[in-house]
């Protein structure tokens, strides 16, 4: 007896699965549910592609970006380390270098990239919300060559992340010394010197920070303390004033 079956494949569609109902995604019939699912594009979560990415480090921003050619891209905020052949990004937010050296996740309407805040955003920005962008990211990101284009950023750890790392730019002198501290993991909240069995807050100035009196004038070789903005803190002991980029061989506990 020769049984012949025949199989009969039947897609199916969702007429009620639009665009509209997934905010930042693509609408699919899901075969093994009774409705749509919705696939979210990168950065993006939530039954309905309606939320962003959560991130220990910080919120999600939502800024201006300003595409800017590398010729014109100011990294003079940063001093610390050469940032060519990096994704860079500068931030109207700059926090006094607070975030100078760590990542953000850029969200456009055509994808996503991590890139390094190298700098503030110098004259190109006119307000707090926008962000200075190097022209060649645009394509990744942006449907269009406008400039403003809007666009989300959330603070993520950079790939490859190193230690805490520290420069000194001094007169070779404990009157005018200033310490530069930078993280690839999370952006640095404030640093302190140890003198006379206290700690002595440094007063943070554009891209560094500096002793701001005869309080936190010390001579070497003294304790540091650096706290990032997710509440961590690590120690290392400044031997010398030399300019050279310090590796303090440490990081930040992980939040």
């Amino acid at each position: 007896v020769v049984i012949n079956i025949v199989i009969f494949y039947f897609i199916q569609t969702n007429p009620g699965c639009t665009e509209s109902i997934c905010d930042n995604g693509l609408c699919e019939y899901d075969c093994n549910q009774t409705g749509f699912i919705c696939k979210c594009t990168d950065g993006i979560t939530g039954e309905n592609c309606d939320a962003y990415e959560t991130s220990c480090i910080g919120e999600v921003v939502h800024v201006s970006a300003i595409f800017v050619n590398m010729v014109d891209f100011p990294t003079s905020g940063c001093t610390l380390t050469p940032f060519s052949g990096e994704l860079l990004i500068g931030m109207s937010d700059f926090q006094n270098s607070a975030v100078c050296g760590s990542c953000y996740k850029l969200i456009g309407d055509t994808g996503t990239v991590i890139a390094k805040v190298v700098s503030d955003c110098g004259v190109h920005c006119n307000s707090n919300e926008d962000m200075i962008v190097p022209v060649s990211l645009r394509d990744i990101i942006a449907s269009g060559s406008s400039s403003p284009f809007q666009l989300s950023a959330i603070p993520v750890e950079c790939p490859g992340v190193g230690n805490v790392k520290y420069q000194v730019q001094s007169s070779s002198s404990s009157m005018f010394y200033m310490i530069n501290v930078y993280d690839n993991a999370y952006p640095i909240e404030s640093t302190y010197v140890w003198k006379d069995s206290q700690w002595i807050s440094l007063i943070r100035t554009s891209g560094l920070f500096s002793s701001p009196s005869e309080a936190a004038q010390n001579n070497i070789p003294f304790d540091v303390k650096v706290v990032s903005t997710t509440n961590s803190s690590i120690q290392f002991t400044l031997n010398s004033f030399d300019t050279v980029p310090i590796d303090t061989g440490t990081q930040f506990e992980s939040c």
